[in-house]
């Protein structure tokens, strides 16, 4: 099966960049797993939705996703279209936000009104941004970035939260979890009105919803008609305002962060950056205080750092981002995160080296993991040059 998100994977990363120059505009929903087009939580949107793309990971990516969540830190090296990307979204959904992904179909064990409570808690508890962990995901360059953000991260929450909502309603049948409409209503005012964060979107769901409820408490007459068109109105205009919601939480969630852009840090779960700018990214989340909510940092196209790589790139930009790298695990080297190394085009010794470089320089504990893959090459790690 081919690997999730991307719509350009098995292309090179130089294939990769060029193609996200052209196209990085256009958000693309590609990747496996049963495919549905939905219309009730997102009305005015058609959204494709994968019921089980966490639920389709081969057995190389379940032991890339369990080395990940046991705490280790992990180099992968598998062959373009090996689908290395999926496991770390996966590990992001399944143990960082706490969302039920792994499962042949997301949410479907919720059956109870209590777990009912806890998943929209969940939901709404993501827009507390700054206490949730985070994970900083770097790439070559800021077109593979955009790229990455727009076509990889962003499709994928927005698939998991319209599942999420299609399941809580039932298809509008909220009334299979709550004694009624107006109780499920309520339940979403109060847990609004708990979030500590007050976004202007959450205001504007939180003041329809109020209207809504009048509606529904006011004159209630289930064998009125003008009543029953009144309240399917609302039904529908709550599924455009949720649908709303899901676009603005999906891009509140996933940040961009490259030499040219200044998103405040701290505002997103996951930072897409370039590896050039991951020092200055740390000590920027070090300023903010947030330094200890970082749990992963994914270095992806490592292989780009090296002298010799097949992206033909100079050397002078090797030692750059190598330096980078090494820098930035210097200075986490006290605090509990984990690296993953993501390459698709490297020989076995080289990874090898790597690992033995910086398991004994940096005292890293890396698990190499060379899997089955197209496009091997061999060319020369780059040596910190801090080192004696």
């Amino acid at each position: 099966m081919p690997s999730v998100i991307t719509e350009f994977t098995g292309l090179s990363t130089a294939a990769k960049i060029e193609r996200a120059n052209r196209t990085h505009q256009a958000p693309h929903q590609g990747g496996p797993g049963a495919t549905i087009n939905t219309t009730n939580i997102a009305s005015n949107n058609r959204f494709e939705v994968r019921h089980s793309f966490c639920a389709s990971l081969r057995p190389q990516q379940i032991d890339i996703f369990r080395t990940i969540r046991d705490g280790k830190d992990i180099y992968v090296s598998l062959g373009a279209g090996g689908g290395k990307t999926l496991p770390i979204i996966c590990y992001w959904f399944e143990v960082l936000l706490g969302l039920n992904v792994m499962g042949p179909r997301p949410f479907a064990n919720i059956r109870e009104p209590r777990q009912i409570m806890r998943a929209i808690q969940q939901l709404f508890t993501l827009t507390n941004i700054r206490k949730l962990p985070k994970i900083i995901f770097c790439v070559p360059r800021k077109a593979l970035a955009i790229q990455i953000r727009e076509q990889d991260f962003i499709p994928a929450i927005k698939s998991i939260l319209i599942q999420m909502f299609d399941h809580l309603e039932k298809l509008t049948s909220v009334g299979n979890f709550f004694e009624n409409t107006e109780g499920f209503v309520s339940v979403l005012i109060d847990i609004i009105d708990s979030c500590p964060h007050k976004f202007r979107e959450l205001g504007m769901l939180r003041r329809f919803l109020a209207e809504y409820h009048k509606v529904l408490t006011y004159n209630a007459d289930p064998n009125n008609s003008e009543y029953i068109a009144n309240v399917e109105n609302y039904e529908r205009e709550f599924r455009r305002y949720m649908s709303d919601y899901i676009e603005f939480i999906s891009r509140l969630l996933i940040g961009l962060r490259t030499g040219e852009s200044h998103e405040q840090v701290g505002t997103n779960i996951v930072t897409v950056s370039i590896h050039q700018s991951l020092p200055n990214l740390l000590k920027d989340y070090e300023k903010a205080g947030i330094i200890g909510e970082l749990r992963l940092v994914v270095l992806d196209e490592w292989h780009m750092a090296q002298f010799g790589s097949a992206e033909k790139l100079h050397d002078d930009e090797a030692y750059n981002i190598s330096q980078a790298i090494y820098g930035s695990m210097e200075m986490l080297s006290n605090h509990n995160v984990r690296f993953v190394c993501l390459t698709g085009t490297v020989h076995p010794s080289t990874a090898r080296m790597f690992v033995e470089l910086v398991n004994s320089y940096f005292k890293r504990n890396f698990i190499l993991k060379v899997l089955p893959g197209k496009n091997p090459a061999k060319f020369n790690i780059v040596v910190d040059n801090s080192l004696s």
